[in-house]
């Protein structure tokens, strides 16, 4: 049962999601002849949340605490993709970085050159990164993408 609680992906959104997590956003109450269970997640109204209604509360209650556990899990797992994703993000710009200092440490190389051979291992994109790595100007480095036509 445990692994297929995991398995399970809805359709709500990530905001969405978070609201549902908490148990406030919730109540479940009684009509006179049955019991309904309400959701609140667009401002203060209260929408039906399971369309049966039910004779006795603690059914209720349960699906309730079954469904919370099983969007926080969700949640955490977009959470977590979302991190992966930008984490990734990250990584690659510090190899950039990384990259673009060890051409510029290059003495081999005229600052020409420099510039022609980052902007042809990583395209140019951050002019500020460049010009403090090759402790140039930000025009110097935005007329060489102008002088060469690489237009970002």
């Amino acid at each position: 049962m445990e692994d297929n609680i995991i398995k399970i992906k809805t359709s709500w959104s990530d905001e969405q999601l978070e609201k549902l997590c908490v148990p406030s956003n919730h109540k479940i109450t009684y009509d006179g002849y049955e019991y309904w269970w309400y959701h609140k997640l667009n401002g203060k109204k209260w929408e039906i949340h399971y369309i049966n209604g039910s004779s006795d509360y603690t059914i209720l209650l349960s699906f309730l605490k079954f469904w919370i556990k099983v969007w926080s899990r969700e949640l955490e797992e977009r959470k977590l993709k979302l991190y992966s994703v930008e984490l990734k993000q990250i990584n690659q710009e510090l190899k950039k970085t990384e990259t673009y200092i060890s051409i510029s440490n290059r003495k081999d190389l005229t600052l020409y050159e420099k510039l022609n051979l980052m902007d042809k291992c990583y395209k140019i994109s951050n002019i500020e990164d460049v010009s403090n790595i090759l402790k140039i100007s930000h025009t110097y480095v935005r007329n060489y993408i102008k002088d060469n036509h690489l237009y970002r």
